[in-house]
């Protein structure tokens, strides 16, 4: 398993977390989405997407775990990793989703994504997963060229409402 930077520790998220997984899914959102979308529809978005009850319901889950990674007490990245059903198209007996799997932009090529992946992956496997599927933006490039790297596989697509807006997700999966 490829180790975080020295500077970096990874943990789970729990409830006390709330303020710091609100502010990095909404930041990190923003930053992933700021250039390919209005400010107001962001805005809305975010709003609608990132409640805190929401929030708070994933970090007491479970059926779902945050995975955060920390530098210097702050979070810098994280992901989150959710059994449940799964669309048409990944085939598994128990499938587990990467629902977010986020970095701050100031953190992007620092050496957190790889370990954090992994992480998540074998995350899902203690879920009990034998496949690990997550939905992607077709136009988030970077997102897929990293999904891809990791072994991942296109498997299907879905529509996913942007402010009410129909957007392509592409479907990957991994067998694990």
């Amino acid at each position: 398993m490829t180790k975080f930077p020295d500077h970096c520790t990874l943990r789970r998220g729990l409830p006390a977390d709330l303020a710091h997984y609100a502010a990095l899914c909404r930041e990190t959102f923003s930053e992933t989405f700021r250039e390919s979308h209005t400010e107001d529809a962001l805005a809305r978005h975010v709003a609608s997407t990132f409640p805190d009850a929401q929030l708070l319901a994933e970090l007491s889950s479970a059926e779902q775990t945050v995975l955060a990674v920390e530098a210097g007490g702050a979070w810098i990245a994280y992901a989150l990793v959710t059994r449940g059903p799964a669309p048409s198209g990944v085939h598994g007996t128990v499938p587990v989703q990467i629902d977010r799997f986020y970095v701050s932009s100031a953190w992007h090529g620092r050496g957190v994504a790889l370990p954090l992946m992994q992480a998540a992956l074998n995350e899902a496997r203690q879920l009990g997963g034998d496949v690990a599927w997550l939905g992607v933006w077709e136009q988030n490039l970077r997102a897929l060229r990293f999904y891809f790297r990791q072994g991942f596989a296109q498997v299907g697509r879905h529509v996913y409402l942007f402010d009410g807006m129909p957007e392509h997700d592409l479907v990957l999966a991994l067998s694990i």
